[in-house]
């Protein structure tokens, strides 16, 4: 199972108690379909950006879980067609990065290696055709008389 996050936006009308209860139901519905609830976490009600379904606030709730794939599209399908979620976002949490193993860092050395090896190109070298090095080499000595 993959660990996700949902970003719920809930009518601003519902009270506290119907806001409660309407939190605890969909924390039901990840559970009914295979899921497994980490944490919720309300942020308030907040001022929208703009306008969802002539409203300009709502209740932002977010849930942490892990949950089936076909459990998610489930969840989803059930939750679709709720007039009391303004809007809602499921996304993937990302995977914590793996460290280097000792079997991997010779490798990397190697790779290193190979980068240090490669020739730099410095200021003197002109790899565009030779032209460009030489504009400078006057200093701006001529600038005047090429105005005239």
């Amino acid at each position: 199972m993959k660990d996700y996050e949902m970003v719920m936006i809930l009518d601003p009308g519902l009270d506290p108690a119907a806001l409660e209860e309407k939190t605890k139901a969909l924390g039901d519905g990840l559970v009914k379909y295979g899921g497994v609830i980490q944490e919720v976490t309300s942020w308030g009600k907040r001022k929208l950006a703009y306008d969802i379904a002539k409203k300009d606030s709502g209740y932002y709730v977010v849930f942490s879980f892990q949950i089936p794939s076909q459990g998610l599209l489930d969840f989803k399908e059930s939750i679709r067609h709720d007039t009391e979620i303004l809007r809602y976002l499921i996304v993937v949490k990302p995977r914590p990065v793996s460290t280097v193993t000792p079997e991997s860092a010779p490798a990397e050395k190697e790779a290193g290696a190979r980068e240090e090896a490669a020739p730099a190109v410095g200021p003197d070298d002109d790899p565009g055709g030779g032209e460009a090095g030489e504009q400078g080499a006057d200093d701006g000595e001529n600038k005047g008389d090429e105005e005239k």
